[in-house]
């Protein structure tokens, strides 16, 4: 807060875009001494995370109740999915939008990159299904985990720039040293994993996974902006290890339709095009400056 308020007096801001709640606190405490007018940029829903990391029912309790204190204090929120947009409407004074990441596609690695960075794991391209990001538990990766006993007919295989996690012996957990190496293993499998169940942030490797135009398993309240059967394979959320080697052995077999879920979830990836999310952040801004203004 100290720094917010020194960079305060050099130039007076007109809003504060706050990533997190812990930034929100301090912007609020900043407004509190006639600091700028606070959107909060909700990453997540507290009430989710925290049950995910503390299997009580009172972390569930006391992280909505950290949503609903941060909903009802900022001048605006930005949820970044529908389902944090419901879970903020009752309770927010100020302006609410719901704006998902953005996104500039990428040229795709070379196929021999692609094979190259394939081979040197022991991988055939094509011939694996991939979970890519961190180990944490809201990712949900024992799911994973207990599917690797109901034959999926493709290997599980977890790429991670960090492994100290959770032990997972019947995955096979790959450390990767670059993002050029995670990018040629995301475009190098066969179907792309999203296991978390936990709602109210977006997945920022649902992007990278749209982009490689890889088929898509993941739960539906989770993939904000897929189709089932069109974009991606969407289970319940109440789905388990079954549903998804199920959902893994279809597609095994089937490559014309894995084909056709990539071509649809690189096609959806345009509505995540920066012009537009700009200026939808910027036209919620200015509903909080007047907000401010008028309070």
């Amino acid at each position: 807060m100290r720094d917010l308020a020194a960079a305060q007096r050099v130039r007076r801001f007109d809003a504060v875009l706050a990533h997190n709640a812990e930034a929100a606190l301090l912007a609020l405490a900043a407004r509190w001494r006639g600091g700028p007018p606070v959107v909060y940029v909700a990453h997540t829903l507290w009430g989710e995370e925290l049950a995910s990391w503390f299997r009580v029912p009172a972390a569930r309790r006391v992280g909505a109740a950290l949503d609903r204190a941060l909903a009802r204090r900022v001048d605006a929120v930005l949820a970044l999915s529908e389902a944090a947009a419901r879970a903020f409407a009752p309770h927010v004074r100020g302006p609410l939008a719901r704006i998902a990441p953005g996104h500039t596609p990428e040229p795709a690695p070379a196929p021999e990159a692609v094979a190259a960075v394939c081979a040197r794991h022991g991988l055939a391209p094509d011939g694996f299904a991939l979970y890519a990001g961190n180990l944490d538990r809201y990712q949900d990766l024992f799911v994973l985990e207990a599917a690797a006993a109901h034959d999926p007919a493709l290997p599980l295989v977890v790429a991670t720039h960090a492994v100290r996690g959770p032990r997972l012996r019947k995955l096979r957990v790959i450390e990767v040293s670059s993002l050029e190496e995670m990018r040629s293993l995301v475009h190098g499998t066969a179907v792309a994993l999203l296991p978390r169940r936990s709602r109210g942030g977006f997945p920022i490797k649902l992007l990278h996974f749209m982009d490689a135009g890889r088929a898509i398993v993941a739960r539906a309240g989770v993939a904000d902006g897929l189709v089932d059967g069109e974009s991606g394979w969407l289970l319940a959320d109440a789905a388990g290890p079954e549903e998804f080697a199920a959902a893994l052995r279809t597609l095994a077999r089937d490559p014309a339709l894995r084909a056709r879920l990539g071509a649809g979830a690189r096609s959806a990836l345009a509505r995540h095009a920066w012009p537009a999310r700009a200026n939808e952040t910027l036209a919620l801004v200015r509903a909080a400056i007047a907000r401010s203004k008028a309070r």
